[in-house]
């Protein structure tokens, strides 16, 4: 379980380092994404704290990421 929640995790840092590196527009999509909590969870951390039953916070985690998906959404 941990190795592709570490996978999840570094995608999460390789999506956060390109925005910062890259136009004016991506730091803009930045700055969205980091106010409403998309570059927080770590999901190896969630399992680690919670090793009996991870799942409420791993949900918790992937709500962020959901809710960015759904917020910026192609048309």
């Amino acid at each position: 379980m941990l190795e592709p929640l570490g996978e999840a995790n570094c995608a999460l840092r390789i999506l956060q380092k390109s925005l910062i590196r890259g136009t004016e527009e991506q730091l803009t999509l930045h700055a969205q994404l980091s106010l409403i909590g998309v570059f927080d969870p770590d999901f190896v951390q969630f399992v680690k704290d919670n090793p009996a039953d991870p799942t409420e916070k791993l949900k918790e985690g992937l709500d962020y990421v959901m809710r960015a998906k759904t917020h910026f959404s192609s048309p």
